[in-house]
């Protein structure tokens, strides 16, 4: 788009043979935030460009800057037509240093991908470094580096160096290149160097392992999510990207699925371009320096343009689909539930909180009868339903939750549901890291300024306003007459620096 010459002769060597054009994720998206959806999005995007663009099948997900992984990856991408993983941020990890290198990594259903840590670093006789970067240079020292750092070297002697110029995927200098040069003859005492493909080193790679591992009678291999020590403020800066983001993943769920249903029963029109433009929207925000909060102000000015302009867009597809049905239906409002399982649940009418029961998966059912009523006592120190008895100190804050079901308290003696704020000043990288030691100086959220009794149709509670310091914090407690369950809907003005809540 930007330069349509420059991209056309990469065209050129890509087909010439000379470019390898890999990844499979339309971007290189966070892993912890966005939703399983996303993730197979991220993949049908991505691939259906390399496809269109260069017509070739992407293998490899190849994600070295990214701040963790979900374990859900591994099913999404083996059935997708990915085999094969490739990180390097892992080894970032500020205690616990990963036990291997090159695995099988095996996500919550039992599906393993093979995968693969870069371990490039600088050589250090005598001990060597748990940080490795996918940033490296093609140096006699960190040559001999990512040899030494790599952990299963009984299982290849194989290692991949990625050298370029920049963290931004820059090419090679002259001076790499003339390293190369040099090195591939085979300097004693350093390992030889041999440019190639990284889908090529990795199926020799693989070839390696799997030999290796049937003769060792052993298989490195790690279960569960691959968890980034390292960088966790990233799961609470900028809270309204990623509120937009989940609610943006939600919308287009439900428009896709209600837009199917209302075109089978009546010939609605599927509004395929626009739900597709989305979502490349909702996946180019997924970014790993935008979800996670890590990016510059005007990446977020643009986040609340495109974010509200998708909301827009959704909301009309699903409104269009849910009013075409309710108008083939004489009598009685249609609620439509988008979950995948039957389920029970609240909805509001007119401004009004109404329970709704049995409505059937990804599909909606007629309700004539809506209750608007509940059978809840509430006091500024007491909330009683038929589920639960719950008791407030003088601050507000609960001492006492009491499961009528199960005939049990569930808060412990002595302890409290409560706010809580602590000093956030991390070592380094300020807006991206909540270190451990945060917890070493807290305060209470305890200055109550109003309470006021809430009655909302089929549920009642409490709002509970606090001040603190600048902040203000507003909070509604709700509970039902048949849902096993207690809602706090919170709306906070945060004006703090160096504080979390």
């Amino acid at each position: 788009k930007f330069e349509p010459e420059l991209y056309e002769e990469v065209v050129r060597r890509i087909k010439e043979g000379r470019w390898e054009p890999e990844g499979a994720f339309w971007v290189e998206a966070d892993c912890n935030l966005s939703s399983g959806e996303s993730f197979v999005r991220q993949i049908m995007h991505g691939k259906r460009f390399f496809m269109d663009e260069f017509g070739v099948e992407s293998k490899i997900l190849w994600l070295p800057d990214v701040f963790g992984y979900s374990a859900a990856l591994p099913q999404i991408l083996r059935k997708s037509g990915v085999d094969t993983f490739v990180t390097s941020k892992i080894s970032w990890n500020e205690t616990n240093k990963l036990p291997y290198d090159v695995f099988m990594w095996e996500g919550i259903d039992g599906t393993q991908v093979f995968t693969h840590f870069l371990t490039a670093q600088n050589y250090r006789p005598g001990g060597k470094a748990n940080f490795t970067t996918y940033n490296a240079d093609i140096t006699p020292s960190q040559v001999m580096g990512t040899r030494d750092r790599f952990q299963q070297k009984q299982y290849s002697d194989k290692n991949i160096l990625t050298f370029g110029f920049g963290d931004g995927g820059g090419g090679p200098t002259r001076k790499m290149l003339e390293y190369h040069r040099r090195l591939k003859r085979g300097i004693p005492g350093l390992p030889a160097t041999k440019m190639e493909f990284a889908g090529d080193y990795l199926e020799a790679l693989r070839a390696d392992f799997e030999k290796s591992c049937a003769q060792l009678k052993k298989t490195p291999k790690w279960v569960g999510e691959l968890y980034l020590e390292f960088h966790r403020g990233t799961y609470t800066s900028i809270a309204k990207n990623k509120r937009n983001n989940r609610k943006s993943e939600f919308l287009f769920q439900t428009a896709e699925q209600i837009s199917s249903l209302a075109g089978a029963l009546y010939g609605y029109g599927y509004k395929a371009k626009e739900i597709y433009d989305c979502w490349e929207i909702i996946l180019l925000n997924q970014f790993h320096d935008i979800i996670p909060g890590s990016s510059i102000e005007e990446v977020y000015k643009d986040c609340d343009i495109q974010y509200a302009n998708i909301k827009r867009i959704g909301e009309s597809i699903v409104d269009g689909a849910i009013k075409g049905l309710a108008s083939r239906i004489s009598k009685g409002n249609v609620i439509y539930n988008p979950n995948s399982f039957q389920a029970d649940g609240i909805v509001t009418i007119d401004g009004k909180t109404a329970f709704v029961e049995a409505i059937p998966p990804m599909g909606y059912k007629k309700v004539e009868n809506l209750v608007f009523t509940n059978n809840i006592t509430v006091t500024k120190e007491r909330i009683d339903s038929l589920l639960y008895t719950i008791l407030f100190d003088r601050n507000a804050n609960i001492v006492s939750i009491y499961d009528k079901t199960n005939a049990r308290e569930v808060i412990k003696p002595g302890e409290y549901v409560r706010l809580e704020s602590f000093e956030d000043l991390p070592h380094q990288h300020d807006n991206w890291e909540l270190v451990a030691y945060y917890k070493q100086k807290k305060w209470n959220v305890d200055d109550v300024s109003d309470i006021e009794i809430i009655n909302d149709g089929a549920r009642a509670g409490l709002k509970i306003v606090r001040k603190y310091l600048s902040s203000v914090i507003e909070q509604r407690i709700y509970v039902y007459d048949s849902i096993p369950r207690i809602d706090f809907e919170t709306n906070i003005d945060w004006k703090e620096k160096h504080i979390v809540l």
